[in-house]
C-alpha cells in the first residue's frame, strides 16, 4: 500500500511538470512566463558549543557539553519558469541536540529531506487591484504555523540561542500534502497573507537519512499505552492548518501572525480496555513583531539603534493528540527584545510552557484500573527559560554570538534550576 502511495505521488508530479511545459509551449503559457531555469537558495549553517550544568542543590555536579553543527536552513529553489519552482529544503544535524540529553559530540549526523515541493505563484490568475498574488505548493513541506513554523522567513526567528526551545515543540515538520495562499494589499491596511493546507505526516522514501540511520515512521508507530499512528500520521491529508500574516500596517513596522491547526489523530486503544478515546490536536497561535530604528545623533554615534520586540503565544487542547496519561492541554508564551547597534547585538528573552491536565474523576478511575498506574496528573506545572544574547556580525554572512540561559523546570510545585552557556558561530550565503 506504500509503494502505491509514494508512485501516486511521483506520478502527480511528473504529470504536473508534463503539464507545466505544455503550458509554456501554448497559449496559456502566459501563466507561466518564459521557460528560464534560475537556481536560488540560503544556506545556514550553526556550529555551537555549550555547557549545561545543574545549579540544583538536590542535583548537584550533574552537567554535559554538546559540540555540533547543523544547517538549519538549507534551502535550493531552482525555478523553471518565473512563476513555477521546485524547493527543496536539507536538513542536517545530530540526532539529538536538546539540552538535558546526554553529550552531543559530533555523533549520530543525519542529513535528510526536509522539504521537497512544487511551487506556484502568478499575479495573472486573477485581474483585481485587491488581490496580488495566489499560489498553490503540493509535495513534502513544513506547514506554516506561528512565527518559528515557516520556512524562508528568517525575520520572524526570534532572537538567541535558545528562544525557541519551547517553541520548537509545536513546530509542523515533514508533511505531505498540498495547499494554496494568497495576498492581498490595500493602500492604507497594509499587505496580508493567508494560507491554508492539508497533509499527513511523511512515510515515504523521503525519510531516508544518511550517513546515520533514524527509525522510519510508519503508520503502525502509536503511542506508549496505544496502537495507531499518532496526530496526523493518518496516511491521507485529514489533517490541515490555517495561518494569516500582515505587514505594511497603519502602525509602522508592526507585524502579525494568526494561525490554527487541527492534527486528526490516528491512535486507538487496544482492545479490551476501557474506552479511553483518542484526542485531536487542536491550537491556536497569535504572534506580534515591532521593529523600531531610533536614529541617534550623529556626531556621537556612528550608527542609528535598530529595536525589535516580539510575542508569541499558543495554546493547544490535546497536545500532540496523545491519549494515555501524558494527555494535555497547553499553554506557551515568548517574549524577546533586541537591541542592534551596528555589527553589535543585545537580546532578552523569556518564554514559558504550561501544562494542564484534563483529566476527569471517570477517566482518572479508568485509567488505573486498566493499567494498573498512576495517571501524570500535577507532576509538572510549568517551566520558564530566561536568557541574554549578545552577538557581533562580523559581516553579512558570519555571526558569532554567546548566551546564558537559565531554566527552572517545576516538579511536585519545586523548581528543579539548571544553567547553560553557550557560544555559536554562523555562516549564512544567500545565493
Amino acid at each position: 500500500m506504500k509503494k502505491n502511495n509514494e508512485m501516486k505521488i511521483f506520478m502527480a508530479v511528473v504529470a504536473f511538470f508534463a503539464a507545466a511545459m505544455a503550458a509554456g509551449t501554448s497559449q496559456a503559457g502566459r501563466l507561466l512566463g518564459e521557460f528560464r531555469p534560475e537556481l536560488h537558495g540560503e544556506i545556514e549553517v550553526e556550529t555551537q558549543f555549550n555547557r549545561v550544568y545543574s545549579v540544583d542543590k538536590r542535583q548537584p555536579g550533574t552537567h554535559n557539553t554538546n559540540v555540533y553543527s547543523e544547517c538549519d536552513d538549507c534551502i535550493f529553489r531552482l525555478g523553471l519558469f518565473p512563476e513555477l519552482a521546485i524547493v527543496l529544503n536539507i536538513a542536517a544535524g545530530p540526532e539529538k541536540e536538546e539540552l538535558d540529553k546526554e553529550n552531543v559530540l559530533y555523533q549520530d549526523m543525519q542529513m535528510y529531506a526536509e522539504e521537497f515541493f512544487i511551487q506556484y505563484s502568478s499575479s495573472n490568475l486573477v485581474r483585481s487591484d485587491f488581490i496580488d498574488e495566489i499560489g498553490f505548493f503540493a509535495g513534502k513541506f513544513n506547514p506554516v504555523f506561528g512565527l518559528v513554523n515557516g520556512g524562508l522567513r528568517s525575520e520572524f526567528e526570534f532572537p538567541g540561542i535558545f528562544s525557541e526551545e519551547f517553541p520548537e515543540q509545536y513546530e509542523m515538520k515533514e508533511m505531505i500534502g498540498g495547499g494554496a495562499e494568497i495576498t492581498f494589499t490595500d493602500s492604507h491596511w497594509g499587505e496580508h497573507t493567508l494560507r491554508a493546507s492539508t497533509f499527513y505526516r511523511d512515510n515515504s522514501f523521503l525519510q531516508a537519512t544518511f550517513p546515520a540511520y533514524r527509525e522510519r515512521n510508519e503508520l503502525s508507530k502509536g503511542g506508549v499505552l496505544a496502537i495507531g499512528g499518532g496526530p496526523a500520521n493518518t496516511g491521507t491529508p485529514q489533517s490541515w492548518s490555517v495561518n494569516l500574516s500582515g505587514e505594511d500596517l497603519p502602525i509602522g513596522g508592526l507585524k502579525y501572525e494568526l494561525g490554527f491547526r487541527y492534527l486528526h489523530s490516528a491512535t486507538e486503544f487496544a482492545a479490551g480496555r476501557n474506552d479511553i478515546a483518542k484526542h485531536d490536536d487542536v491550537g491556536v497561535t497569535a504572534g506580534l513583531i515591532y521593529n523600531k530604528a531610533f536614529f541617534l545623533p550623529r556626531d556621537k554615534f556612528r550608527y542609528p539603534l535598530d529595536m525589535k520586540a516580539m510575542f508569541e503565544y499558543a495554546h493547544f487542547n490535546n497536545f500532540n493528540g496523545i491519549a494515555n496519561a501524558n494527555r494535555s492541554d497547553r499553554d506557551y508564551y515568548t517574549a524577546t527584545l533586541q537591541g542592534k547597534y551596528g555589527p553589535w547585538l543585545l537580546a532578552f528573552i523569556y518564554s514559558r510552557q504550561d501544562i494542564h491536565v484534563p483529566w476527569d474523576a471517570d477517566q482518572l478511575e479508568a485509567f488505573e484500573d486498566d493499567f494498573d498506574d498512576e495517571a501524570e496528573v500535577n507532576k509538572s506545572v510549568g517551566d520558564d527559560l530566561y536568557e541574554v544574547n549578545v552577538g557581533y556580525r562580523f559581516n553579512p554572512n558570519w555571526l558569532l554570538q554567546g548566551s546564558w540561559a537559565l531554566t527552572e523546570e517545576y516538579e511536585d510545585e519545586k523548581a528543579k534550576e539548571q544553567g547553560v552557556f553557550a557560544v555559536e558561530l554562523d555562516y549564512q550565503l544567500v545565493f
